[in-house]
């Protein structure tokens, strides 16, 4: 009997490129998820994999698209910027208009800032929640849905592994937080306080993986730097492979 899979893919940024390097290795193994859910850039990527795209498709569409081909000026006391370009990519190439029309069922974590709950969208609008999915508070407008404002999902699920469903989970988590010796600028400190926040609320859902796929190497990278598409892609591979063996035995048992 076939064993079902479900796959959870943590925010990160840029660092999603990593994803679709991982996904690649997975999918053409005949690893192919039956559920998905994603927070933030996880949320963008299993969209776009539940709406029928190859990893390597999705790595073409944004593959040497600068910071500035996502965003535009909010002009809001809310944020400094907005997706709204992100949004016009996304509508272009999805073929899906709602979460129901996805081929697999399909969960896109954010964060309702009125409860500072999180909140799993199942059914709705797809543009929509993936946009509140990866609102980062104060850099991005959040985005207000039936009269709520949602954010970013990282707040408080960055890896939504509770929220797929099969006899096997598998997370690939972009936000590692390996011991370092030295914090010798205000952006490694930045990200260094940012990853050390996001990881405490995947404690829970690590525990709930089968598998974790979680790149250590990752941690050389800003989560906002589109500028390393390939490296970070041949990152996501090289884990997949490393952990292709266990998760086939895992599955033949």
């Amino acid at each position: 009997m076939k064993k079902s899979i479900g796959i959870a893919l943590s925010g990160g940024g840029a660092r999603g490129f990593a994803h679709l390097g991982m996904l690649e290795v997975l999918m053409d193994n005949q690893i192919i998820p039956d559920s998905i859910s994603g927070t933030s850039i996880g949320a963008i990527v299993g969209a776009l994999i539940a709406d029928g795209k190859h990893p390597k498709e999705i790595f073409e569409i944004f593959e040497n698209k600068a910071m500035l081909t996502f965003v535009r000026p909010a002009f809001s006391w809310k944020a400094l910027l907005n997706l709204d370009g992100m949004q016009e990519l996304l509508k272009k190439h999805l073929k899906s208009s709602t979460i129901e029309d996805l081929s697999m069922p399909t969960t896109l974590v954010a964060t309702d800032l009125y409860t500072g709950s999180t909140k799993a969208f199942t059914t709705g609008n797809l543009l929509e929640s993936l946009m509140a999915s990866a609102a980062i508070p104060m850099v991005f407008d959040p985005i207000l849905i039936n009269g709520v404002l949602y954010a970013d999902g990282g707040l408080t699920c960055n890896l939504p592994a509770g929220y797929v469903s099969g006899n096997i989970v598998v997370g690939l988590n972009l936000v590692p937080v390996p011991q370092v010796s030295k914090l010798n600028s205000p952006i490694k400190l930045a990200d260094r306080t940012l990853a050390i926040a996001v990881n405490q609320n995947t404690i829970r859902d690590r525990g709930l993986c089968d598998i974790l796929l979680e790149p250590e190497e990752l941690y050389k990278y800003r989560f906002l730097d589109t500028g390393k598409a390939q490296k970070l892609y041949d990152i996501g591979k090289n884990e997949a492979l490393k952990k292709l063996p266990e998760l086939k035995t895992l599955i033949a048992e």
